[in-house]
């Protein structure tokens, strides 16, 4: 069904590793069902941003060599980025090198990233909060808040939920 390896990238500079890699699934009588996995990919980054850079980079690279259209995988990629920075800053508060799990799964009409950790519980949930501001007064723009706004914009779900003390989020985007 499918052939499973292991690789660990490692930059001493850094000391981050990027993943854990669990290879394309064989494209065998592949059926039209919505729920039908193509292939997975299964990612172990460290809670920084050039772990977090490197693997959206890693992701888009793969879904344009798979064929998926630039744009969409341009969003993916985004949407991605801004679901792990939040991970780094409000799970893990900015302490590097802690482990994130990152499950992504094609199926024949969608994509869903799965994204775990062992952080500080998420207690606002993934709604986006209203910003209510002037854009001529550059002063009144918020610092921050933006991360679901665009996750919710770029993806058709996102879901948050913690059990056993471990955090899940997944975002879903169809074709």
């Amino acid at each position: 069904m499918s052939s499973l390896h292991s690789q660990t990238y490692s930059n001493p500079a850094s000391c981050y590793k990027l993943p854990t890699f669990k290879g394309w699934l064989a494209l065998s009588n592949l059926s039209e069902s919505e729920h039908q996995i193509i292939n997975e990919l299964h990612f172990v980054i460290s809670s920084n941003m050039d772990s977090v850079n490197m693997l959206s980079e890693k992701i888009y690279e793969e879904c344009l060599f798979n064929k998926i259209d630039k744009d969409f995988s341009a969003h993916l990629r985004l949407a991605l980025v801004e679901a792990l920075n939040n991970v780094v800053e409000h799970a893990f508060q900015g302490e590097m090198n802690n482990e994130i799990d990152v499950y992504i799964t094609f199926f024949y009409k969608k994509i869903r990233i799965r994204i775990t950790d062992t952080g500080y519980p998420n207690h606002h949930g993934v709604k986006p909060v209203e910003q209510n501001f002037d854009l001529e007064d550059i002063m009144s723009v918020p610092e921050g808040g933006y991360g679901l706004h665009i996750m919710h914009q770029l993806m058709d779900e996102v879901n948050y939920y913690r059990k056993n003390n471990v955090n899940f989020l997944i975002l879903e985007k169809h074709f």
